[in-house]
């Protein structure tokens, strides 16, 4: 049996999130402690949030809408 032992830049365990390269670890973060506060800070829901955070951080960097509201903040 031959093996091959080249590559070694090769992960399998590496995700394709080419899309989240443009947002930044403290974007999300921020996003996500901004939903959290005005959702009343929930416990227990904190992937939620962190993917709602990602989700409206894409959506504005797409361009699909340059001001989405937040929820609950409009007073």
């Amino acid at each position: 049996m031959k093996h091959h032992h080249g590559h070694p830049e090769h992960t399998d365990s590496t995700p394709p999130t080419d899309t989240l390269h443009i947002l930044s670890h403290e974007d999300i973060t921020q996003c996500a402690r901004e939903l959290w506060a005005q959702q009343g800070c929930p416990e227990g829901r904190d992937e939620a949030i962190w993917l709602e955070a990602e989700s409206r951080l894409l959506a504005s960097r797409r361009g699909a809408s340059r001001s989405l509201p937040a929820v609950g903040s409009v007073r």
